[in-house]
């Protein structure tokens, strides 16, 4: 195992945020589902094995996958092979385009959209936080719709609950710098330090190049779900999400070759070696982007 990776490994292990489960599913949606979406329970061993993670603790997180269904499992012989199921598959659908979505570019002028202010009764505490809901007081929150203004199944909309739902006319610099929480911010800052560890991929293995991509979509998503979506018109000028955005689409380019190479010499499905990926995955992070199956 490189250094690099064996400090950023122990770093992320710190924070304890590398489930197995999870780190499983990253793979799934970012390898396998546009590599024919299917894989053989020894690429999987192969791979989270390499992160110094026990065989054992990879069977126990594949069977409650399964028991939850969130990944479907068919035995051929002694052999197991997997796909994500639909509670698996659903989600990663819904992420994957804000996910690898390319980074905003200055002409990106889209409207504020349509908001709703929801206001609780005074002295009355949030059962638990909301994502997509901008705490802005003690009892109000912002919900972004973004052009649709129906305010109904959005977060925070409680039967009791004052709301009000329409365009903002006017976006104040308090409310820009509010948007995003500021623990949130220092996850993006933490990520660009630790990942900036990783230099000259060029020298770094095809496995460790596959096994940093995972870290690296693993720990995005995990920041992009606490972050509630913004449109542009309020994104300060050193808006997070977009730096962070900039830098894991370079990185993330900048592994795929080493990466896929791997995935092509070594993966396993239920069809033998697993089906040769498409230029979709190579479009991630560009405008040309789409969910393929």
């Amino acid at each position: 195992m490189d250094k690099e990776l064996a400090v950023l490994l122990e770093q992320l292990q710190q924070d304890k945020s590398l489930k197995v489960w999870s780190l499983i599913i990253t793979f799934f949606g970012d390898v396998v589902v546009s590599r024919g979406g299917n894989i053989s329970a020894k690429t999987i061993q192969s791979v989270l094995n390499a992160k110094g993670i026990s065989a054992g603790a990879v069977r126990t997180a594949l069977s409650r996958l399964a028991g939850d269904q969130w990944i479907e499992r068919q035995k051929i012989g002694r052999e197991s092979y997997y796909k994500l199921a639909g509670n698996g598959y659903e989600p990663f659908e819904q992420a994957a385009s804000r996910i690898y979505a390319p980074p905003s570019c200055p002409e990106d002028t889209d409207s504020a959209g349509y908001w709703s202010i929801s206001i609780r009764q005074p002295g009355k505490p949030r059962v638990q936080p909301v994502y997509g809901a901008i705490e802005v007081g003690a009892n109000c929150s912002l919900v972004f719709h973004d052009h649709d203004q129906s305010s109904e199944n959005a977060p925070d909309m409680a039967s009791d609950n004052l709301v009000f739902t329409g365009e903002l006319t006017n976006v104040p610099e308090w409310l820009a710098e509010a948007v995003i929480p500021e623990a949130v911010q220092q996850g993006y800052d933490l990520l660009i330090a630790r990942f900036s560890s990783i230099k000259n991929v060029e020298k770094i293995s095809p496995l460790n190049c596959l096994l940093i991509r995972n870290l690296l979509i693993h720990e995005w998503r995990r920041l992009l779900l606490r972050t509630p979506r913004v449109p542009h018109a309020l994104q300060t000028a050193h808006w997070p999400e977009q730096i962070c955005r900039q830098f894991v689409a370079q990185l993330y380019h900048q592994l795929l070759s080493g990466s896929e190479s791997w995935l092509d010499e070594n993966a396993t499905s239920i069809h033998g070696s697993l089906p040769q990926g498409t230029e979709n995955i190579r479009s991630r992070f560009t405008r040309d982007y789409q969910l393929v199956r």
